[in-house]
């Protein structure tokens, strides 16, 4: 653990500060399989048991990542939407001379 550790506050502390919150919280999630299809390519051969739990969380972080940058995008059009729709309140003296201006 503590050999990692180096790690783990560059990528919480900086590493997220770029990436923002969705995109690091992918590389997180990709870092274990990277490191298991690395494993692959150089010789390791997986076991079955290991190919069956990294098949479907493969895909998984992708997915949501995805997924919650289609809600992000749909909030902020909402947001924008509700924002375009509202009009800001008319001033009750717009387009009348005030008396102090007229007496000047």
């Amino acid at each position: 653990m503590t050999t990692i550790l180096p790690e783990l506050a560059y990528m919480s502390v900086i590493g997220n500060r770029y990436l923002g919150p969705l995109n690091g919280v992918l590389f997180m999630d990709v870092v274990p399989i990277t490191a298991f299809v690395i494993s692959a390519l150089t010789g390791v051969i997986p076991a079955g048991m290991q190919v069956v739990g990294a098949s479907p969380t493969a895909p998984a972080p992708v997915f949501n990542n995805l997924y919650l940058r289609r809600v992000a995008q749909r909030t902020a059009a909402a947001a924008a939407a509700r924002a375009a729709t509202e009009k800001p309140a008319v001033a009750a003296t717009e387009g009348k001379t005030s008396p102090v201006a007229a007496s000047r």
